[in-house]
């Protein structure tokens, strides 16, 4: 029994202490909307400072050419196409990181599901152990009581 345990702490702190998975505890504390939301946010941010800063360094290095060629056609049609390239950018990107957020928290989900699981396991080592009997969680039941349902429709 000790050794199991030994066995399923390492396996835990493994994971706690791995690159890939160690952040999962982190990201599931946050609802689903909130975590992609705050990505969103982020991006929406660096992107337009990325756009303002390239935009800017490339008015600077063609000023002379602007400014020979300026008239107020030319300056709302280059608006335009200003506005326009910055709101397909700020598009294409939140969409991207949409996609990704949502799949790093369902994998991050699956990962911390399986963390808690053992760690449940390991209190019930212990508890057991010490002859504690504890009641059970929520989602143990409504499993059980879905096995045990579906089992007895089997039947008729």
């Amino acid at each position: 029994m000790d050794e199991d345990r030994i066995r399923l702490m390492t396996r835990l702190a493994m994971y706690e202490q791995d690159p890939d998975t160690g952040n999962d505890l982190e990201i599931v504390k946050y609802h689903k909307r909130d975590y992609i939301a705050a990505g969103i946010v982020g991006n929406i941010f660096l992107i337009t400072i990325a756009y303002v800063i390239i935009l800017a360094v490339y008015l600077i290095r063609n000023i002379s050419d602007y400014m020979e060629k300026m008239t107020v056609v030319s300056v709302k049609s280059s608006l335009l196409y200003v506005f326009l390239v910055y709101g397909i950018i700020l598009a294409l990107y939140t969409i991207l990181v949409f996609v990704v957020r949502s799949i790093r928290y369902e994998k991050a989900q699956a990962g911390a599901t399986e963390y808690y699981e053992a760690l449940e396991a390991l209190s019930d080592s212990y508890d057991a152990e010490d002859g504690i009997v504890r009641k059970k969680s929520r989602k143990k039941k409504a499993a059980e009581q879905t096995k045990a349902s579906s089992g007895r429709g089997a039947g008729r």
